[in-house]
């Protein structure tokens, strides 16, 4: 099941545990009676389908348990939207014994589950060889701190009236002993799944911070923005943890901006809001990334302290050719500056985007027509010259 640990965070064990049982029976509903259906443990099951004609059988199955799971749960007065990855695997080719088919089954479970989530896969000997892959990256990111591979790349933020630098976003890189240079969307989700993010987005915080102390020393008072995981923002021990990091740098919190996905700030709304208040009461800025593509209620949207609307880079691609792009950032702004937020557009890599994101009323910009990601020699550089 996808994301079931975000409803038992979000809403109770007890209603995930109901959640599973009617999950169940819907599942039940949509094999034969002389399949089997099992739960192994947490949020997987194990379906066996008997006597099938070919591969295609499987395949019809697993269609109709996620047509049948579309439709939403409700458990006491709650809609709740289920989805399955599932991972499908054949005997005798993929494997003549039970241990062999249940693992090439679950490789091909994470393959879905590393993309787009709520569909099927068969298993094949290529991604036999990623999931080997992938697990060989697992081990080495769980020593890359300690073996100093992790560092990071800063993007500067540039005022769009002034055109001055005011501040610059962290961006985690990592160059393996094993794999080389290993890329962000590659590394992250595999952080994300097997716990590291929330120890890797410390290490960020904590470095970056002490990077931007000594820039301030040189006289650039930058405002750094480090972004926040889902899994960080759970953890009950989040606000603490981020107390403790910027309490042993001495730098003015207000030279710290944590960004958040909207997404992310939904899933469990009043514990975030706990959350955000206390570190806005610490002089925290807080801001909203990826705004537009998430699911936003503007009820809860004005009650967040947030500083700043980050205007996500899929409607800034296009902007000077689509009118609806160009609508939605429009809305986007004068939504931003009706609650007294700053709004800043990522993904900016053009003049004519610079100029039609300040005719539209855009406070700053981030991308790359102004520079790409830099290290922090590099990044000095930059800041000199400007």
């Amino acid at each position: 099941m996808d994301n079931f640990k975000i409803i038992n965070d979000s809403m109770g064990h007890d209603v995930g545990d109901k959640a599973l049982q009617k999950l169940s029976e819907k599942i039940g509903s949509c094999i034969r009676t002389e399949d089997t259906l099992s739960r192994i443990g947490g949020d997987e099951f194990i379906i066996l389908l008997e006597d099938i004609q070919d591969q295609q059988d499987a395949v019809l199955t697993a269609q109709r348990i996620q047509e049948s799971c579309s439709t939403p749960l409700v458990i006491e007065g709650k809609e709740i939207y289920a989805s399955f990855s599932v991972g499908i695997s054949i005997y005798p080719e993929n494997g003549t014994d039970m241990q062999t088919l249940i693992q090439n089954a679950d490789c091909a479970m994470y393959h879905v589950k590393g993309n787009e989530k709520d569909n099927f896969h068969i298993f094949s000997d290529e991604l036999s060889s990623k999931n080997i892959n992938r697990i060989q990256m697992e081990g080495e990111l769980h020593h890359a701190i300690e073996k100093n591979e992790l560092y990071l790349h800063y993007q500067p933020k540039v005022d769009i009236h002034t055109q001055k630098v005011y501040g610059m976003e962290a961006l985690v890189r990592w160059n393996s002993e094993m794999f080389g240079r290993v890329r962000p969307d590659i590394f992250i989700p595999i952080a994300e799944e097997c716990g590291m993010i929330s120890t890797i987005g410390e290490w960020v915080l904590k470095t970056a911070l002490l990077q931007n102390e000594q820039w301030h020393k040189q006289g650039h008072k930058l405002v750094l923005s480090v972004n926040v995981s889902g899994n960080q923002l759970r953890h009950e021990d989040f606000y603490e943890k981020i107390i403790k990091i910027i309490d042993s740098v001495p730098l003015d919190n207000s030279y710290l901006e944590l960004e958040i996905t909207e997404s992310i700030l939904m899933h469990n709304i009043h514990d975030s809001l706990r959350k955000l208040n206390l570190l806005k009461e610490k002089g925290v800025l807080l801001a909203i990334d990826d705004f537009g593509i998430g699911y936003s209620s503007m009820s809860y949207l004005k009650r967040f302290p947030i500083n700043t609307l980050k205007i996500d880079k899929s409607f800034v691609n296009d902007l000077n050719d689509d009118n609806e792009d160009k609508e939605i950032v429009s809305a986007i702004i004068s939504l931003g500056h009706a609650l007294n937020l700053k709004v800043i557009a990522e993904g900016v890599e053009s003049k004519k985007q610079v100029e039609l994101l300040k005719q539209l009323g855009c406070d700053a910009i981030q991308g790359y027509f102004y520079s790409q990601p830099l290290d922090e020699k590099q990044f000095k550089v930059y800041l000199d010259k400007k």
